[in-house]
């Protein structure tokens, strides 16, 4: 059965399905056949497309998912008022917003799968983030079918605690994804991170606990140091102000911003990532310019980064 969910367009800024799937913010989208889009959101197989104003979809289990859609691909955003704010703040964002009117962030709808996917994205390319998040669905996930597209959804905490560390490590993730995951799978398990609850909470509130409160040694928990910890912020929890910096975004504010305080050693590659106290203050900086929709603005500068460079998030 194929629905068909409406949505009021932006004249200024339209939406395009068939190019924010692939913006390096969720890794299990992929081509299906003709104009259809394949991904898994939230245990959903889900077929996609856009037709003018109107996204016609059908999933797996043929239930109505307007809702979830609408909030992922944040529809009712006033996404005018943002954009425009964005664009009278800064005139070099606001150029790419011209570049890319139909660019948006994404909510995702599992906090879960977005914490252990954006784990995986340290050091990572987006092609290697996207093998590693199948990785873990083909190999601890349930299979699910539709219209002959097989596919499997991302496993529960739970369910990763059940598979045991060793069956993460078999999957071959690299570095140390398989223990940060699973790591990250007994606090969400044990409820040390309520998402519900954080999506309520002050921006700074929640990256502090995503970090795990860190220790005065300023050492990455279990593979959540700042970036990660504000991708789930930005992707996930709806904290629109979040600014993750990651190499592409240090390259792009390098050329653009002559004050811009990200580190030459960070940029060239000398230095693997930034301390505690550079994050902070490269932050605090973006948010002096770009204001309480940083968060989109660094997703222009992100994508703007990523067309010339090899998708290197670290």
């Amino acid at each position: 059965m194929t629905r068909k969910l409406c949505f009021n367009q932006s004249s200024k800024y339209p939406f395009d399905l068939d190019k924010v799937l692939y913006t390096g913010q969720d890794f299990r989208w992929c081509k299906w056949k003709g104009d259809w889009h394949s991904g898994v959101l939230k245990g959903n197989l889900i077929h996609i497309r856009q037709v003018d104003n109107v996204l016609e979809y059908k999933s797996h289990s043929g239930a109505d998912l307007d809702e979830m859609l609408r909030s992922y691909f944040r529809l009712n955003d006033p996404i005018d008022k943002i954009y425009d704010d964005i664009s009278h703040r800064d005139k070099k964002v606001a150029k790419l917003i011209k570049k890319y009117p139909w660019l948006r962030v994404l909510r995702h709808p599992d906090p879960w799968e977005c914490m252990a996917a954006y784990i995986c994205s340290a050091p990572n390319s987006v092609g290697g983030i996207t093998i590693c998040v199948e990785k873990v669905a083909e190999g601890i996930g349930q299979p699910i079918e539709l219209c002959g597209d097989e596919r499997y959804t991302f496993p529960t905490c739970k369910e990763v605690l059940c598979a045991g560390l060793d069956r993460l490590k078999e999957l071959e993730l690299g570095l140390k994804r398989a223990e940060y995951i699973f790591a990250a799978a007994k606090r969400v398990c044990c409820d040390d991170s309520d998402f519900e609850e954080l999506t309520h909470q002050r921006y700074d509130d929640v990256v502090w606990q995503l970090m795990e409160k860190r220790s005065a040694s300023r050492k990455v928990a279990n593979g959540i140091g700042g970036k990660v910890a504000d991708c789930i912020a930005l992707f996930a929890l709806d904290k629109t102000e979040a600014f993750p910096v990651d190499r592409n975004i240090g390259r792009a504010l390098a050329e653009l911003y002559d004050d811009c305080p990200i580190p030459e050693k960070f940029l060239s590659g000398q230095s693997d990532k930034l301390t505690y106290k550079q994050y902070a203050t490269v932050v605090q900086w973006a948010w002096c310019r770009f204001g309480p929709y940083a968060g989109y603005a660094g997703q222009f500068l992100f994508f703007e980064e990523l067309q010339g460079s090899n998708s290197t998030l670290f």
